[in-house]
């Protein structure tokens, strides 16, 4: 695969396995609030867990379902493997969302 033919490939497949899957879904786990992170507040608040364990614990799913499917080639759900992909790629950024949000405002002198 050339560099060219990757970088189409990646921007293609973010756009239909991530972006939309993100988009769509995401509305439905914030509840409409305007804190679009708000299901992992949730969540961590309920089980007295951060935030960050949350999507840190989402996202692990998602990477033991694809290592299953590095090892045999097979997935049991009948999901394409590019979702979980997907789902595991939109966690990360999540978790880095989660992450610049938690940080301590800097302020410069």
């Amino acid at each position: 695969m050339t560099k060219d033919t990757r970088a189409e490939f990646v921007e293609q497949f973010l756009k239909d396995h991530c972006l939309s899957v993100m988009n769509s879904k995401g509305a439905d786990y914030s509840r409409g609030e305007l804190d679009v992170n708000s299901n992992f507040k949730r969540v961590a608040s309920a089980l007295d867990l951060d935030p960050l364990t949350v999507a840190y614990i989402y996202m692990a799913k998602h990477f033991d379902s694809i290592s299953s499917y590095v090892k045999t080639r097979k997935i049991s759900s009948g999901e394409p493997i590019e979702g979980r992909l997907g789902d595991l790629i939109n966690y990360a950024l999540i978790l880095a969302s989660l992450i610049e949000e938690s940080k301590p405002e800097v302020i410069y002198k």
